[in-house]
């Protein structure tokens, strides 16, 4: 088992107040039961460049094609001053919203991942809701 793969079975092992993280080969899920809410995280990992790259899909390019790009813009702009972690971004190929966190991998530890895992999936979520007004369901759960 590698670094990062240890890493993560132990940042999902850990307690977190009101919040439960299941792993699957490419993804975590980060599922608040209480509220009814989660979100999916996938990962990608680049050795060349030492970095880990955590993604969470904010929304489908169907469910902002109302949103205005100057709304659209504006509401991004302002998401990402407020936050100094998570970076929102309009993917090129498919014209989704997602959140990103880019980190070290070298020297991540588990509670620093678990940190990101909690940060990128909160903030994706709330900025899902400004978007559609939902939860979108992935995978027959809330995402």
């Amino acid at each position: 088992m590698g670094h990062i793969e240890a890493l993560f079975q132990e940042a999902c092992a850990l307690r977190a107040a009101e919040v439960s993280l299941e792993l699957h080969r490419d993804s975590v899920e980060v599922i608040w039961p209480k509220l009814g809410r989660g979100h999916e995280v996938r990962f990608l990992q680049d050795n060349v460049s030492d970095t880990l790259m955590l993604v969470a899909l904010v929304a489908r390019a169907a469910q902002i094609e109302k949103i205005s790009q100057s709304d659209l813009c504006r509401i991004m702009l302002l998401q990402n001053r407020a936050t100094r972690v998570v970076a929102f971004r309009r993917t090129v190929l498919h014209g989704h919203i997602e959140a990103t966190v880019v980190c070290r991998a070298s020297t991540l530890s588990s509670e620093e991942l678990q940190y990101y895992l909690l940060i990128v999936a909160r903030e994706a979520d709330r900025l899902e809701l400004v978007l559609t007004g939902t939860d979108a369901r992935l995978r027959g759960r809330s995402r």
